[in-house]
């Protein structure tokens, strides 16, 4: 009998560890999330001051959706516009680069739920993007990425990180603009192998957010960065673009 109990013990104990983290379950519909991809906010670039741009997804910035329970027009869940890890970059940053212009490229339907398409990267949706001609790129998204496509990439005609490069070479065609490219903030470990692979060849400093994402203290609405975590992930993203050591955990 007691081999039995200690049996079924171990059978609930494995069944825990191996069942999914509800935290990390991306529950947001990855589709018009915003009218229109591409904005522009702080300093004009005819300014001359730095032209840094954010590609992601709604913890980038995602409209109004109150059938969900969401109002706000800004980086998912942040309280407002200001906390988004976006906005606390901009402040920054403004602070002491004040002719700095932002530019935020909203990338959940178009790449993250279209890069399987052989023909995803178009002139019509994607050319005001390059015109932009950013001097700073953080690319930070994947989570709308199909999970089938974390089981078996090779069975897709087109590979995330293939894009990734493709899109960065198509935004920056003179390889001008200065790279990082994010871990997400969901655990997709093939999707962040694929990142470090694309920022190796676009010699782009790869952003770690390994330990971000796994403090529960982050999480908010929606599984998505609270306030506290949004500054967390900006001041990660100052971190590399000041230099300091962002590379990920081995």
């Amino acid at each position: 009998m007691r081999k039995i109990v200690l049996i079924i013990l171990g059978v609930l104990v494995s069944c825990s560890l191996f069942a999914e983290d509800k935290t990390q379950v991306n529950i947001v519909p990855a589709l018009n999330q915003v009218v229109g991809s591409f904005y522009t906010f702080g300093a004009k670039p005819s300014e001359g001051g730095k032209r840094v741009m954010f590609i992601g997804n709604s913890i980038t910035l995602h409209g109004p959706r109150p059938s969900i329970g969401w109002t706000n027009h800004c980086g998912m869940a942040a309280s407002d516009l200001a906390h988004d890890y976006v906005h606390c970059f901009a402040e920054r940053m403004s602070q002491t680069e004040p002719k700095t212009s932002f530019a935020i490229f909203q990338v959940a339907g178009s790449v993250e739920r279209g890069f399987t398409n052989d023909v995803w990267l178009t002139e019509k949706t994607f050319a005001p993007v390059r015109d932009y001609r950013a001097d700073v790129i953080f690319l930070f998204f994947g989570a709308n990425v199909l999970h089938a496509y974390d089981k078996d990439p090779a069975a897709f005609p087109h590979r995330f990180g293939d894009t990734v490069v493709e899109l960065v070479r198509f935004i920056d065609p003179e390889r001008k603009a200065k790279v990082f490219i994010s871990e997400g903030y969901y655990m997709r470990p093939v999707l962040d192998k694929e990142k470090t692979l694309a920022a190796k060849e676009l010699g782009a400093t790869m952003v770690r957010m390994s330990d971000i994402r796994a403090d529960g203290k982050t999480r908010g609405r929606f599984n998505h960065p609270n306030d506290y975590g949004m500054k967390c992930i900006a001041d990660r993203f100052w971190d590399a673009y000041c230099g300091r050591d962002v590379s990920p955990v081995p």
